[in-house]
């Protein structure tokens, strides 16, 4: 928890990446002390992953993360912001536009106040890559694995941010998803940042790193911005 919290603040719920296939919220907790000590509670859930499970089961866990917090949180009357890296943002993106996870778990749309991404693969076709194909095998259709799909659908202010170095998960996806929120005259700020890779962006959020500046400077103004309109 917090030494303060920040007025009128949602609750943050980060999702780590590693391709759906990998990670442990235990290994993540530089990000919620980076968050939190700016006064944001922060929530970084586990979810299943493949081969357990394959598409949309990670998304479907992540709205029953939503309502737990929900349920658990007083602070959350002021809103979620669902937050994630890589894949995680991939997770977060379609939590955030598509209403139908929400939905299934009987809940509004309301609760989600804003996202965040890192790094995001939204325009990617998963059944172009060997690596991925698996794990969307079961999908009727592939535009429902892609955010920017959805990126009419919900007017939820959305913060972006991808190194212009990555080579895992190419800035196209980000400028993609930005460009088709701007043309729906929906509320999205684009940072893209020079000499960042794909795991630097993440490092971004840990006290020790270069760029710790420009990436946590965006998320905490994005948040206050959101806390200031709920307070």
């Amino acid at each position: 928890m917090p030494e303060r919290i920040y007025a009128g603040s949602p609750v943050v719920v980060f999702f780590y990446g590693g391709s759906w296939k990998r990670g442990e919220k235990g290994n993540y907790a530089f990000v919620g002390n980076s968050i939190s000590s700016k006064g944001f509670i922060t929530v970084i859930p586990d979810y299943r992953l493949y081969p357990e499970v394959t598409f949309p089961a990670f998304v479907e866990d992540g709205a029953k993360v939503i309502g737990w917090v929900r349920e658990h949180l007083e602070q959350a009357r002021n809103g979620v912001v669902v937050m994630g890296h890589s894949a995680g943002a991939h997770t977060a993106a379609l939590l955030a536009l598509d209403k139908s996870y929400l939905e299934a778990t009987e809940q509004p749309m309301s609760m989600i106040s804003g996202m965040i991404g890192l790094a995001g693969p939204y325009g990617f076709n998963p059944m172009k890559y060997k690596s991925t194909q698996p794990i969307f095998a079961k999908v009727e259709t592939i535009e429902k694995t892609m955010p920017v799909t959805f990126a009419c659908s919900e007017k939820l202010p959305l913060l972006l941010i991808h190194g212009i170095d990555d080579r895992v998960v190419f800035p196209e996806n980000s400028r993609e998803l930005k460009r088709r929120v701007y043309d729906c005259d929906g509320n999205v700020k684009y940072v893209e940042l020079d000499e960042i890779g794909h795991y630097s962006i993440l490092l971004g959020l840990s006290n020790s790193f270069l760029a710790e500046d420009a990436i946590q400077s965006s998320i905490e103004s994005f948040l206050q911005s959101l806390s200031q309109q709920a307070g």
